[in-house]
């Protein structure tokens, strides 16, 4: 028993200079080195995230010009105002270059849409002329920057005064679409930009190069109270 009393000794002398090594020098080079391979995981997963976005902002860039292309044909299309007087320029435009004879152009006041939807213009338009020549002014309509949809078509054929091809007299009737508030839905507001002398409502007759506004759309006009240009552009008196 005397004999192993030393080796005991020593024993736990070994066992206290293992764990005083262990606190003292390996614990704290283990905790570093821990703390090192976490810190080293969290910088790559950075980096990664970090080269994710650069990829994105640099596909963006490329992608820039398309964007912008898209975001001007959609503020054309739907305009962030009623812009009816660009309109009735644009449809007065298309009739001159498909040799329209008579344009007449009725849009009403931008009303609420339907679901939280963009405000609707709803809108008639009355054309005169040859068969080829409405059939090229539907064309053009459609491809115009501005959103157009035709809901209805009403066809009446008349022979021609001089004895040449038929003369059509279309009514079509839409719709077009604003971003602008509804006027008049908050008290005293006035009527948004971009909408034609006289305000909405108001019917306009044209020929090729001319604008005339002849009354509001709504309700009976009375005799005399404007004009418009018929076949070769002489002036006749617009009908009640």
């Amino acid at each position: 028993m005397k004999r192993l009393a030393p080796l005991a000794a020593l024993g736990a002398g070994f066992v206290v200079l293992v764990v005083a090594w262990w606190v003292l020098a390996w614990g704290p080079v283990s905790r570093d080195a821990a703390d090192t391979a976490r810190r080293a995981d969290d910088a790559e997963r950075r980096t990664t995230e970090l080269r994710a976005t650069v990829a994105r902002l640099e596909e963006l860039q490329r992608a820039s010009p398309r964007l912008a292309a898209q975001l001007r044909a959609l503020n054309a299309a739907l305009p962030p105002t009623p812009d009816l007087a660009e309109f009735i320029l644009a449809a007065n435009r298309i009739a001159a270059e498909a040799g329209i004879d008579w344009l007449s152009i009725s849009p009403s006041p931008p009303a609420a849409g339907t679901g939280g939807g963009p405000a609707v213009i709803n809108l008639s338009l009355q054309i005169e002329g040859g068969f080829f020549q409405a059939l090229d002014y539907l064309n053009r309509l459609e491809d115009l920057e501005r959103l157009v949809i035709l809901d209805a078509l009403n066809i009446s054929a008349s022979p021609s005064e001089t004895g040449g091809p038929v003369r059509l007299s279309i009514t079509l009737t839409g719709r077009m679409f604003t971003r602008a508030a509804v006027p008049g839905s908050n008290p005293g507001s006035s009527p948004a930009p971009g909408t034609p002398p006289g305000g909405p409502g108001t019917t306009t007759t044209t020929t090729p190069g001319a604008t005339t506004t002849t009354g509001p759309a709504t309700g009976p006009a009375s005799p005399g109270t404007g004009t418009s240009s018929g076949p070769g552009g002489t002036d006749r008196e617009a009908l009640s």
